[in-house]
């Protein structure tokens, strides 16, 4: 009886140690799949949705956002902050793209980018821009290149994105529209 007693009180402390073994296994996980959370980007309140979140980053990126009166602020990781700068990044150049091929632009016939995203070149043809909706195009491109730059640590009071529109034909400067200065009380000045 005391062998089998013995032997029980051995299996019943190896059991015991297996489980402390695997509650210290789990907590270590949960301590891992914490996200540090070191980048910060203050977005003024104009150039966010309705919904509080803007509009051209995937919320899955980001850790979290708090909508405030005048700003919204977005919190990251390092790592989410690099995938969601890459990311930004090539869906800015796609909608660059995607505006000189579209046919609601069809004065537009590229867009060139110059100093990550610091200047662009608009090349047009020169008739049809001035017959255009100018504001439209300036409108549909500029809220993008903001948050881009907002993204990238800029002071949503110091942004200015110079564009220089060319006509293409003649390879002569048309005009020149500085973001988001240009835009300011909404209409093209």
């Amino acid at each position: 009886m005391r062998k089998s007693l013995a032997v029980l009180t051995v299996c019943a402390l190896m059991l015991g140690a297996c489980g402390t073994k695997d509650q210290q296994a789990e907590g270590n996980v949960k301590e891992e799949e914490k996200v540090v959370i070191s980048k910060t980007i203050k977005v003024p309140n104009e150039y966010v949705a309705e919904n509080g979140l803007v509009e051209e980053w995937d919320p899955s990126i980001y850790e979290k956002s708090e909508v405030k009166d005048s700003e919204t602020i977005f919190q990251m990781s390092d790592e989410q902050y690099k995938e969601l700068v890459a990311d930004s990044k090539k869906n800015l150049a796609a909608m660059l793209k995607q505006v000189s091929g579209s046919s609601k632009f069809e004065a537009v016939e590229s867009i060139d980018q110059q100093s990550d995203y610091e200047s662009i070149r608009v090349n047009v043809d020169g008739k049809a821009y001035a017959k255009s909706n100018q504001e439209a195009l300036f409108q549909t491109i500029g809220l993008p290149l903001i948050h881009y730059h907002l993204l990238k640590g800029a002071d949503a009071d110091s942004i200015v994105i110079e564009c220089q529109v060319w006509d293409a034909k003649k390879d002569e400067l048309v005009g020149v529209v500085n973001l988001p200065m240009d835009l300011s009380n909404g209409t093209l000045k």
